[in-house]
Parts: structure tokens; C-alpha cells; sequence
């Protein structure tokens, strides 16, 4: 009868183990997709954060419910950026999510806390490994904020918006 809990216990472990470890990764990885532009016809190849509050997320109202317009949107420091670049990729990956025109697509809530960093390249997929731009989509996430300006006051400070600026800019390569 204890080989019977014991050989349970083992086969539990040998089916839950594997499934946690496949849920911890699944939150800390980018969906590749291929798309194309309705608007130009170009090929878009994307990355998109796993973190999927687009759907759940609501726009900026204000106190009589009526959506808000977004009026000036500061990036808190383009030199983190460009640190957080040099410190995950070459000099030769940089120079390709420059050529490739490397956007940087986020979930920002109206706090300006960065809840969701993806990545798309048109035209052309990068050669990138997929863990380095994980990485880059956690330190975005974890280091980057805006300050976004409305044209009037927010009533929901849940809400988000999404913003999108160049993964490289500005930045002199050493």
C-alpha cells in the first residue's frame, strides 16, 4: 500500500513540476506573429509580451465618462534606454534594430507604469535571439515609465493607453 502513495506522490510530481515550470516561462516570453499592413501592404513581423491586458483595458475617461485625449507623452529617461540596450545586446544588434527600424510597442497605464513591451520589425524579421528581446521587454517593463499629460483630468487611474516609440534612438555606440 505505501508503494502505491509513493509511486502517486512521484507520478504528481513528474505531471504538476513540468506544468509550473511551462506557466513561470509562459509569462516571460513574446508571441511571434506575421502580419501584414492594411495600410502600406508592408510585412510586419511582431513580438508581442505574453501580458495580454489590451483586451481588458480601458481608455482614459474623464468624471462624466467622456474619453480624454492624450496632449504631450514624456519618456522618463532616454538614456536608461539606451543603457539598457548596451547592456543586452552587441554594437552589431543594436546597428540591426536601428536598420531594421526596431518599434517598440507598449501597454501604458495612465499612471505611466509600462505593464506590457512589444517589439515589431516591418519588412524584414531581426536574427536577434528571442531571450534577448525578452529581456529587453522585462527591463523596459521594469526601468521605463512615461508621463503622460491629458487634456483633462482622468477619473480612472486603471486605464491605459498604447504608445509606441523606436527601440533605438539617439544613442552613440561605443
Amino acid at each position: 500500500m505505501k508503494k502505491i502513495y509513493v509511486v502517486l506522490i512521484m507520478i504528481q510530481a513528474l505531471i504538476i513540476c513540468p506544468l509550473y515550470g511551462q506557466i513561470n516561462l509562459a509569462q516571460d516570453s513574446l508571441i511571434r506573429k506575421i502580419e501584414t499592413s492594411q495600410f502600406s501592404g508592408t510585412v510586419v513581423f511582431k513580438y508581442s509580451d505574453r501580458i495580454n491586458v489590451s483586451e481588458n483595458r480601458s481608455r482614459p475617461v474623464d468624471k462624466e465618462g467622456v474619453a480624454v485625449e492624450m496632449m504631450e507623452i514624456h519618456l522618463n529617461s532616454i538614456e536608461k534606454l539606451n543603457q539598457i540596450l548596451q547592456r543586452i545586446f552587441t554594437k552589431e544588434e543594436i546597428l540591426s534594430l536601428y536598420n531594421k527600424k526596431c518599434m517598440v510597442d507598449c501597454i501604458v497605464l495612465s499612471s505611466g507604469k509600462i505593464v506590457s513591451a512589444s517589439f515589431q520589425f516591418s519588412d524584414e524579421d531581426t536574427d536577434i535571439r528571442l531571450s534577448k528581446l525578452i529581456e529587453f521587454s522585462k527591463a523596459i517593463k521594469k526601468n521605463l515609465s512615461f508621463k503622460i499629460y491629458f487634456n483633462r483630468k482622468i477619473e480612472n487611474n486603471d486605464s491605459s493607453v498604447l504608445l509606441t516609440f523606436p527601440a533605438v534612438k539617439n544613442i552613440h555606440i561605443q
